[in-house]
């Protein structure tokens, strides 16, 4: 009773404290930011390596070993987690609460550079800083009854991915799925025998020849023109005109040596709880198959700055 009691005479002072704290509590709300996408600093940064395919038991020591050990001198550094699995590993660093993350992420950046010409000679690496801005916030699918993946593989890289980008506030946009379009080139072993060739020398021929190169300057009405040489192959029938040189012989044509035809690339469909679109970016265990399906379907997002 003594609390009630003394409430009762001091209601005036309590009612004024709530009325102050309530004014208070409103004007902060009133100055408080507010987004969808808060900016949230988490003290994670993720390193991924991309070995193309080579076996997990190969990339363990030549790969994940030696990204760890650079990661490790990092200052700050609390833990480090890997993840191997056949072509890829990744990484994840913790860093102490409060870390700059900003100066964290170019040393871990530097660490891994300074290890890259250890690392085999195909392998991509690529330094994440996780924050809420790695998450895709938008995503189109493109689907076609009539339309080939390949084509619409194009429309998504040549027309979409641009327009997106001029939207002000994206930093990032990802195409994944589809199909690019590929020249396939079966050899017949005949008349290669024939002409004393390997498939090394056809290699080196379409290598050479598909090429843009300067043939130096001309001068005409007191200007200087640069000339160019276009050697680049656009198209099934112009493959199929490729020379390729026989010692002691007449050159031979590619469509002489063999079949061209249109192709596709593989396919890989990646399951993986991905904090991007990038197939590799993720950081947790995912399962990777080849496929060849049937669905048009070239879906491509995009991520806030």
């Amino acid at each position: 009773m003594t609390i009630v009691a003394s409430s009762r005479r001091h209601a005036v002072a309590i009612y004024l404290l709530l009325a102050l704290l309530a004014a208070a509590g409103i004007f902060e709300a009133l100055r408080m930011p507010a987004s969808i996408f808060p900016s949230v600093t988490f003290p994670l940064v993720k390193v991924i390596a991309d070995a193309g395919e080579e076996p997990a038991a190969h990339v363990m020591p030549t790969v994940t070993r030696p990204l760890e050990e650079a990661v490790l001198r990092v200052p700050g550094i609390q833990l480090v987690r890997s993840i191997t699995s056949r072509g890829s590993a990744e990484l994840t660093a913790q860093f102490s609460w409060g870390t700059d993350m900003q100066a964290a992420l170019q040393r871990v950046e530097a660490e891994t550079q300074r290890v890259r010409p250890d690392l085999p000679p195909q392998t991509k690496i690529d330094v994440q800083w996780m924050n809420p801005a790695v998450f895709p916030i938008q995503g189109y699918a493109l689907t076609s009854d009539t339309r080939p993946q390949a084509e619409l593989r194009e429309l998504a890289d040549y027309k979409l991915k641009p327009a997106l980008f001029r939207i002000p506030g994206v930093s990032q946009v990802f195409v994944i799925g589809g199909r690019k379009r590929e020249f396939e080139v079966q050899l017949d072993r005949a008349a290669l025998d024939a002409r004393h060739l390997a498939a090394a020398d056809v290699v080196s021929a379409l290598q050479k020849d598909n090429q843009v190169l300067s043939a130096g300057f001309t001068e005409g009405n007191h200007e200087l023109y640069l000339t160019l040489v276009n050697g680049r192959v656009d198209g099934l029938h112009a493959l199929e005109r490729v020379s390729v040189p026989v010692a002691g012989g007449i050159p031979a044509t590619l469509g002489e040596l063999g079949k061209v035809q249109v192709s596709r690339e593989p396919s890989t469909s990646c399951s993986s709880p991905s904090p991007t679109c990038c197939p590799k970016a993720s950081g947790g265990p995912r399962s990777m198959t080849r496929r060849d399906t049937s669905r048009t379907r070239s879906p491509a997002c995009a991520t806030r700055s």
